[in-house]
């Protein structure tokens, strides 16, 4: 988690800081290098890509390339909005057509924890909660996705760069409120 965090982040910040002191097409091949040089050292260390690494890694070089080809940064700073619909739908499609998604991750959330809070997660209101909170990742990733695309449009990058970053806990912090709202209202 922390290394796809970084790894959303850390092309963004390169682009915004290069832009800002050269120029836009110099900005875009940092984070364009930086995102596959970190695909590259994930792969050497873990054997493997995750799709969620893929994921992020297409739409930086797609954006980053149209925002090259067009002289437009504006294509790249929608890169986050892009991967953002992305599992807006994959987590969708886990939610009304297979098994929620953090159900789904259930077991590797075990393996994280200590032994003695795995009967927890065998909790039935435990899993109604994380069935629930699948639901409530699409709506708030939607609305950072918004916020996002928002900021491309009409702010600096730097601003942008800023409501991208604070996205993780953004969704984080709504997906809890929004639970603990529905825990108001239904008892």
């Amino acid at each position: 988690m922390t290394y796809l965090m970084l790894m959303t982040l850390l092309p963004l910040i390169l682009f915004v800081v290069i832009d800002y002191y050269f120029d836009l097409k110099r900005g875009i091949w940092a984070a364009i290098a930086s995102s596959v040089l970190m695909a590259a050292v994930y792969w050497v260390i873990f054997k493997e890509l995750d799709y969620e690494i893929i994921i992020v890694i297409t739409a930086v070089l797609a954006t980053g390339l149209l925002s090259i080809k067009k002289n437009d940064g504006i294509f790249f700073k929608f890169q986050p909005v892009i991967t953002n619909a992305v599992w807006v739908l994959i987590i969708s499609y886990f939610q009304f057509f297979d098994t929620p998604i953090l159900i789904k991750f259930l077991p590797k959330m075990k393996m994280l924890m200590p032994p003695e809070q795995f009967s927890n997660f065998d909790n039935p209101v435990l899993i109604l909660m994380f069935q629930r909170m699948s639901m409530y990742l699409i709506v708030w990733i939607s609305i950072h996705s918004c916020l996002v695309a928002y900021a491309a449009l009409r702010l600096k990058n730097s601003h942008w760069l800023l409501i991208k970053s604070f996205g993780f806990v953004l969704v984080t912090l709504g997906c809890f409120m929004t639970e603990l709202v529905f825990q108001q209202f239904s008892s």
